[in-house]
């Protein structure tokens, strides 16, 4: 519905997914985490393309939050998945002219970055990161 510009059909759909996945989730579904972070960007992303930006902003927030957790619990194969995240609110911020917010968005991919540094075992996520902070430096 969304690649098809039928964003208030999407964001219906988006909101039935949160609404099943939101209460497994957090009543011990982590396994359904991602999925839903994926629910919340998407509907961001649709609230933008109706120009709706603080709504937008705030469901990446949740996504961001979402696999910043999953991050904390082990799961580090999102990485990717916060720094695309990270990117489009900064560029949204940017968007709604919020620079002080779109700022601290870069510099949370900074530490990303430094933080895929500091763990062999997910450099390679690095590379993705550091795309991420030139697409918009």
């Amino acid at each position: 519905l969304d690649s098809l510009g039928k964003l208030t059909e999407a964001i219906a759909e988006y909101d039935k997914a949160i609404v099943i996945m939101k209460p497994l989730v957090e009543n011990g579904r982590p396994e359904l985490a991602n999925d839903l972070a994926m629910a919340y960007l998407n509907k961001g992303v649709s609230l933008r393309g109706l120009g709706k930006l603080t709504e937008a902003i705030k469901f990446y927030g949740d996504a961001i939050n979402l696999w910043e957790q999953m991050l904390i619990d082990g799961y580090p194969q999102i990485l990717p998945n916060i720094a695309k995240s990270l990117g489009i609110r900064f560029d949204t911020h940017k968007a709604a002219g919020n620079t002080e917010s779109a700022e601290k968005d870069i510099r949370r991919l900074h530490e990303l970055l430094e933080f895929t540094k500091q763990h062999k075992e997910i450099e390679h996520f690095g590379e993705y990161i550091q795309t991420q902070i030139d697409n918009r430096s």
